[in-house]
């Protein structure tokens, strides 16, 4: 069975990371869960790191990782053990930029140096601690459609996206909205 195509609705790397894993209740659906599907996400994401020497604890913490974000981006209450793996992956970032010289100028370049498998991880958990951080709780927003468990970051000026996406869940809600209608 094919996997459906990568969600990067987020606004957001943390969330774009989190929204690997899809479905609801006993139909959920890991989309990174082989090294194949974890290598096209990380290609598809624009991150340069090469999974081929990883060992299988890697793969391993980086689906931990996902829950802990999961956790902490859903929950009312910060739950201290969630923020304290998140926190130790902070731990190993180390920042992947470096100063230039450019047209007269100094300024900051990225990195195209691969990342290990502890870079990527402090690189989801500094995206995630800022979004944490930065953002207001009420933007950090699940899909409202109710087959979708996708997550995005609400930068409507209004702040009353209620959709994953309009493409996909608004216009099936729309369609359902439609033919209810047309029903009557």
């Amino acid at each position: 069975m094919q996997n459906p195509p990568f969600q990067f609705v987020g606004n957001d790397l943390a969330l774009d990371f989190v929204n690997t894993r899809i479905g609801v209740a006993d139909h959920q659906q890991d989309l990174i869960a082989t090294p194949q599907a974890l290598a096209a996400w990380l290609r598809a994401a624009s991150l340069n790191c090469p999974i081929e020497n990883w060992r299988a604890r890697a793969f391993t913490e980086l689906y931990r990782l996902r829950e802990s974000l999961r956790r902490a981006l859903v929950a009312d209450i910060a739950d201290p053990e969630v923020l304290a793996h998140i926190n130790s992956h902070l731990q190993n970032h180390v920042a992947r930029r470096y100063v230039a010289h450019d047209a007269g100028r100094f300024c900051w370049r990225q990195s195209d140096d691969p990342m290990s498998p502890e870079a990527l991880m402090a690189l989801l958990a500094k995206a995630a601690a800022e979004l944490l951080v930065s953002t207001e709780r009420s933007r950090i927003k699940s899909c409202a459609h109710p087959d979708c468990v996708l997550m995005f970051k609400d930068t409507s000026k209004s702040g009353r996206r209620r959709w994953c996406s309009m493409e996909t869940c608004g216009n099936r809600s729309k369609a359902a909205t439609f033919r209810a209608g047309a029903a009557r």
